[in-house]
């Protein structure tokens, strides 16, 4: 049976994809409640191109060919990325999921530990990316698991990006005493997204703001003893290969 969490970031996701293209095809079997409240919301809307926000015209498909290309002939960046590249050019536009390419970790621009920047490279031909899937491996000093750790993280869901190999960076926290996912903390940020949503649209209210900031992502940084794996997965249950996340931070250089 479908968690609580899982039938919220559904729901979510697709109010909000309903509203920016009511012409698409959405999920089914969310909980009836919210269903109605999603298909009150995208009826409602006035204008579904109010949604789109900076950077939402979408690339030519001939641009993001040329961009995975350019990434593939690209000495700088990892081997695994660039032999990704140079098959994301040929079969993204016949792949129905999202492609990702490279994933990377850096410092947060202004130094405000422990946040850092997450750097996902991904093709999303669907304009409906949801979320990430952060997945941990340690390991003792034999080299041998000893533990992982796979959490799921909606942090799409107030954002609009185009079909792009650059998707915006995700601020994420520095995972350093062990710690988790905060599912109540997610449940009420999803909860106060879909109620944003119908204020908005639904209700025509232009000034209602979001009253439940964006919660924790937690990211080890990869060094010797854990390795970090990230994929990305969309509205309609797509997800990408797991990539190997770079550790770009300044420390790690040390």
């Amino acid at each position: 049976m479908m968690s609580l969490l899982c039938v919220l970031e559904v729901a979510v996701v697709t109010c909000f994809h309903a509203i920016a293209s009511p012409n698409r095809t959405f999920l089914t079997g969310i909980q009836p409640d919210l269903l109605a409240q999603v298909h009150a919301t995208a009826s409602a809307a006035p204008d579904a191109n109010s949604l789109l926000s900076r950077g939402s015209v979408e690339p030519s498909a001939g641009l993001v060919t040329q961009k995975l290309i350019r990434m593939a002939n690209d000495a700088n960046i990892p081997t695994e990325a660039r032999e990704r590249a140079e098959i994301a050019a040929r079969t993204w536009k016949d792949t129905p999921g999202p492609i990702l390419i490279r994933a990377a970790l850096y410092d947060f621009p202004w130094e405000f530990e422990p946040w850092a920047v997450l750097h996902p490279v991904v093709i999303d031909g669907g304009w409906d990316l949801a979320g990430i899937r952060i997945r941990e491996e340690r390991r003792d000093p034999n080299g041998t698991s000893t533990c992982t750790i796979v959490e799921e993280y909606p942090v799409y869901v107030r954002r609009w990006a185009p079909t792009t190999a650059d998707k915006e960076w995700i601020a994420v926290t520095i995972r350093d005493r062990g710690q988790r996912k905060d599912f109540d903390l997610w449940e009420e940020y999803l909860i106060d997204t879909i109620d944003f949503l119908i204020a908005k649209y639904a209700r025509n209210r232009l000034d209602v703001p979001y009253r439940v900031v964006e919660p924790p992502t937690w990211v080890s940084s990869p060094d010797s003893e854990v390795d970090v794996f990230v994929s990305v997965y969309d509205r309609a249950g797509h997800e990408s290969e797991y990539v190997r996340l770079e550790n770009l931070r300044r420390a790690s250089a040390h």
